[in-house]
């Protein structure tokens, strides 16, 4: 054999051996790799459930103060879910009663976390439908196919709620077992912020029907409506927590930056201007007040109460009379002191203190 071939097989063994070395190392990497994903994809479950565990924990120890306080309080089958990504509180269905005040509340299946990366982002999400009582109201059931919260957690209180709901069908529980259709929302959404020391409460619906045979009427339409609120001072509002929002409500001080209800036959009222109350809860402020087509806004009001056509035909008669323009719309402004509602020399009722 040649000298040059010897070199040339000497060659190539090089280069075998170094090609075998780098698939080697590469094969090492690769399994170090792999190693490394299933060891932290164990941790990370070990780690999950732990908290989980804890979550749980938490949960069930608060649940059982409030039913101690509140004993018809229920949340069946309380467990967790969201694995991997998520941390959800699941009750099968939940239920709170306080017999004593006429007060009860039944609805289905909810689900409260938040995500892994966003432990202060919480959201909840309830299936229907709910039985709910109150006092002085028809017993209702309500029903959706969509509705969920979202609550950015601050301290002392959460900064930031939102609540949304798709297809909400509201109905007057005659029976025990029998629900009669009363009204339909094809949109609802709220949300509640506090900025600069004040509550910004935003409430918007759309598509809201009432069930033609719940007013025995054969004109039904569509109403949207929105309503922008803002209340001053929330700090001292927020601090007394144990008394109920309306007396907490007297002493401050707001202002409805919007407030629009529409129909889908062009009728429209709007108000907006300031608003306090006073220490006694009665209400005082002045209130600029828009109808168009205030003639189609009276007549849908007569459908729905017939019992008061004369009186909104006899109202319609005097505020247009007093503040009517050359189109047929009403511009006015209501005045409200300590309760008292005029508009201009007509009065128009009392506001009952908070």
């Amino acid at each position: 054999m040649t000298p040059i071939h010897d070199e040339t097989d000497k060659l190539a063994l090089a280069n075998t051996a170094s090609y075998l070395s780098e698939m080697k190392k590469k094969r090492n990497k690769r399994k170090l790799i792999l190693f490394s994903l299933v060891l932290t994809c164990i941790i990370y479950t070990i780690g999950w459930f732990y908290i989980a565990v804890k979550i749980e924990d938490k949960a069930r120890r608060e649940l059982a103060q409030i039913m101690a306080q509140q004993p018809a309080t229920r949340c069946e089958n309380l467990h967790m879910e969201g694995f991997p990504f998520r941390f959800d509180i699941v009750c099968e269905s939940i239920s709170f009663s306080r017999p004593d005040d006429s007060i009860s509340i039944q609805a289905g299946h909810l689900v409260s976390g938040f995500p892994v990366y966003a432990p202060y982002s919480l959201s909840h999400y309830l299936t229907g439908p709910a039985l709910v009582e109150w006092p002085e109201i028809v017993p209702l059931e309500l029903n959706w196919s969509s509705l969920q919260s979202n609550t950015r957690l601050t301290r002392p209180v959460p900064d930031r709620i939102k609540l949304e709901g798709q297809d909400v069908a509201i109905g007057l529980r005659r029976e025990p077992t029998y629900s009669e259709p009363f009204a339909d929302i094809s949109e609802l959404a709220f949300s509640f912020a506090l900025e600069e020391n004040a509550i910004h409460a935003n409430g918007r619906f759309a598509g809201l029907t009432f069930i033609k045979k719940a007013f025995n009427t054969q004109t039904v339409p569509e109403i949207d409506g929105i309503a922008d609120i803002v209340i001053y001072d929330a700090a001292s509002l927020m601090s007394e927590k144990s008394a109920p929002l309306a007396e907490r409500l007297r002493g401050h001080a707001g202002e409805i930056k919007q407030f629009l209800i529409t129909t889908n036959n062009g009728a429209m009222i709007s108000l907006s201007g300031p608003l306090s109350f006073d220490e006694e809860g009665r209400a005082s402020g002045k209130l600029s007040v828009r109808l168009i087509e205030p003639a189609l806004l009276a007549q849908t009001a007569q459908n729905y109460v017939p019992e008061q056509g004369s009186n909104i035909s006899a109202l319609l008669f005097a505020l247009t009379a007093v503040a009517g323009e050359t189109d047929g719309n009403i511009t006015l402004t209501v005045d409200i002191d300590k309760g008292r509602i005029r508009a201009g020399f007509i009065p128009l009722g009392r506001l009952p203190a908070l």
